[in-house]
């Protein structure tokens, strides 16, 4: 690295928040697209005109707003269509025009999912029902359950379409009028009501990810956006025997803020990673998010830590696993750029990578990870670095990745590292089992 690179590490704070330094100059947090839904908290100085510009609080907060007014206005006028090309054809091209313009907007958030979209199904299997008969709902209503499991249980992974569901979804719609054409008279049903309901089904699906035998679960997306305010409210930490490894632990974390834990107990590091990321309830205690309790289950921070899953897939499929949504050409020459995946490829050679990131070589796994965090939409991560690097070249590498992904979001790093430790908006020692300023 050279030495411009190790002075954007050691001065984080010298671009604007979401910013990172790259070849191609500094993108800045408006145009990236981590940026995207960031909702931060208004500085104290910020003037009429600096709440108001793109890519403050303020504008996200309201942009949050209008994706979710888009959501339902959607679903309304999906539900609203099959009704209307039955008894008012004239208006249908009108409401299938204007859920179509919506449609870029909506994919980029679920905020009123799955209601709003089990309304639009509700509705469409209403409409067969009046139309068709009771017979003519309960077969589309069958194929309705079985894209909604499908998409649930396996999720759109690269970041494009068409997916398992999809697929599933069109070739039983088109199979279904193959075989029997008479179901598309309106007397049976018609053609749209089903198109209708398989659609709303598949968008009303939460994706599951599944867990392996190592415990780790499949990258998925966030499954809905945060703030990122993270809070320990008298959270005692379990370890593998169901014992207490800490005292009861109280801390506050801003959004948009980074906070470096020093633990050198491989044990203890792992634990507290898994409470802080959501994967493990503590054994007393709660986690907040936003100033509510941390749904289980729920996908909201993202993980960088050895043992992580990957894609069975090629690089640049590994570098969206997390996004909902494809990314640009200019956005992943970016993120290889920021965390120096040029070695990565070079030892790749254009091989595919395994589940559990082979061929890479473990410190090269790490930075495919970190990278991966940087175009997605998650708002919270959690690194978890259980030993310091002997290697100071590749340790420097490492530590300005884990920087660059963690610039606009709400980090938390738990490390041996101290050299890492310094340049996080806050240190703390877990030692004895409570957390301490360092001394």
């Amino acid at each position: 690295m050279g030495e411009g690179a190790h002075d954007a590490v050691r001065e984080p704070r010298s671009v604007p928040a979401g910013s990172f330094h790259s070849a191609r100059g500094t993108v800045p947090p408006a145009t990236h697209p981590r940026a995207r839904g960031l909702l931060v908290d208004p500085r104290p100085d910020e003037t009429p005109d600096d709440v108001l510009r793109p890519g403050s609080g303020y504008h996200l907060r309201m942009m949050q707003h209008v994706r979710l007014v888009a959501n339902w206005l959607h679903a309304g006028l999906l539900a609203v269509t099959p009704w209307l090309a039955t008894w008012r054809p004239g208006w249908a091209a009108v409401t299938v025009a204007g859920f179509l313009s919506l449609r870029p907007v909506v994919r980029r958030s679920r905020a009123a999912e799955p209601w709003a979209s089990a309304g639009a199904a509700l509705s469409a299997a209403g409409c067969l029902t009046v139309s068709g008969g009771f017979g003519a709902v309960a077969g589309w209503l069958g194929l309705a359950v079985l894209v909604l499991a499908v998409a649930t249980f396996l999720p759109r992974r690269l970041g494009a379409r068409p997916d398992a569901a999809d697929l599933l979804a069109l070739a039983g719609w088109g199979g279904a009028f193959a075989l029997r054409p008479d179901l598309m008279a309106a007397a049976a049903g018609g053609w749209l009501a089903p198109a209708v309901l398989l659609v709303a089904a598949r968008d009303a699906a939460k994706p599951v990810a599944r867990r392996h035998l190592d415990g780790s679960p499949d990258p998925l997306p966030p499954s809905r956006e945060v703030r990122g305010t993270l809070s320990l409210r008298s959270v005692v930490v379990r370890g593998n025997e169901g014992l207490a490894l800490t005292v009861p632990l109280d801390l506050d974390l801003r959004a948009g803020e980074s906070l470096a834990v020093i633990c050198d107990v491989a044990a203890q590091v792992w634990a507290l990673g898994a409470v802080v990321s959501g994967r493990a309830a503590p054994l007393q205690g709660e986690m907040l998010v936003d100033g509510a309790p941390w749904p289980a289950g729920e996908r909201l921070a993202a993980v960088v830590a050895p043992g992580e899953s990957f894609l069975a897939s090629s690089l640049e499929d590994n570098l969206t696993a997390l996004c909902d949504e494809p990314v640009d050409v200019d956005a992943m020459v970016a993120v290889r750029e920021a965390c120096s995946l040029q070695e990565v490829e070079v030892e790749l050679d254009g091989r595919e990578l395994a589940r559990d990131g082979a061929p890479l070589s473990p410190f090269h796994r790490l930075l495919v990870l970190a990278a991966r965090v940087i175009p997605s939409h998650y708002r919270v991560l959690c690194v978890v670095d259980p030993m310091a690097w002997v290697n100071a070249v590749r340790g420097e590498v490492w530590r300005a990745a884990v920087v660059r992904a963690s610039v606009g979001r709400t980090a938390v790093w738990i490390t041996a590292d101290r050299e890492l430790a310094s340049r996080a908006d806050q240190v703390l020692e877990l030692r004895s089992g409570s957390l301490r300023p360092l001394p």
